[in-house]
């Protein structure tokens, strides 16, 4: 996963936790390595011994909290990231994971919009976090959804999926031109993903009161995901909402 990922730079800043034994930087410097290379079962265990050594270093057990969520081992990871925060209130990283795994695990949006509440008083503005508050909120129908995901515009940091999410709070809000504005420019930004064109179809079938515009887009869809398996449930319902727009 690229937010996940993207933390590891994060965990780069170990100096302070581990750099007063070399041997607990050498096998740090060793876990970040194995990290970068996708090893997580390596990373976690050369975590596990450089914290046998510097037990303190809240970097350490948030890598190791990134580490153990990737070999699929989320109590684990929650328990490295708490402790992480438990020794630095200011761990970017051990907020970070909280959220994350309450949002994704547990099914505790307040406590992820929480964590995230607190990464964005550590790093203002940092788009990972944004656009996780913006996703956590928006669930949740809180307007703090909204001012994350307007201040990654501010930064120019709009992409398909910022976009798509506020086309989604815009129309729940009944903001309809808004929402189909945030729809269609998801559309038209480069990227890969075909989910912000089945967006703007159904946003156009069930609020949009423009039929013909939604079976469009809809045979767009279909067209730019054929024989791509990963999308068999969202072709079907594609297919379900075409049929009906054509009898």
């Amino acid at each position: 996963m690229r937010k996940m990922a993207v933390l590891l730079v994060l965990a780069a800043i170990m100096a302070a936790g581990c750099g007063k034994k070399e041997s607990a930087q050498e096998l740090a410097d060793g876990a970040l390595a194995a990290a970068e290379a996708g090893n997580w079962k390596q990373c976690s265990e050369l975590c596990g011994r450089a914290l046998a050594l510097s037990p303190s270093s809240s970097d350490l057990l948030a890598l190791n909290s990134i580490a153990l969520y990737r070999q699929g081992m989320a109590g684990e990871s929650q328990a490295a990231a708490r402790r992480a925060v438990e020794l630095s209130p200011n761990s970017f990283a051990g907020h970070y994971m909280l959220g994350f795994l309450a949002m994704t695990g547990g099914g505790d949006t307040r406590r992820a919009i929480d964590e995230f509440s607190q990464t964005m008083m550590i790093a203002p503005g940092d788009p990972r976090v944004l656009m996780m508050m913006g996703e956590a909120c928006g669930q949740v129908s809180d307007s703090r959804a909204l001012t994350a995901l307007q201040m990654l515009g501010d930064r120019n940091f709009y992409t398909p999926a910022v976009q798509s999410r506020l086309g989604i709070i815009y129309a729940m809000a009944g903001d309809l031109n808004r929402a189909r504005d945030s729809f269609t420019t998801a559309r038209e930004l480069p990227g890969d993903n075909p989910i912000p064109v089945l967006n703007l179809a159904r946003f156009l079938d069930f609020y949009g009161g423009d039929p013909a515009g939604a079976a469009r887009y809809y045979r767009e869809f279909l067209k730019i995901t054929a024989g791509k398996t990963e999308y068999s449930r969202p072709r079907l319902l594609a297919e379900g909402r075409l049929a009906a727009l054509n009898r």
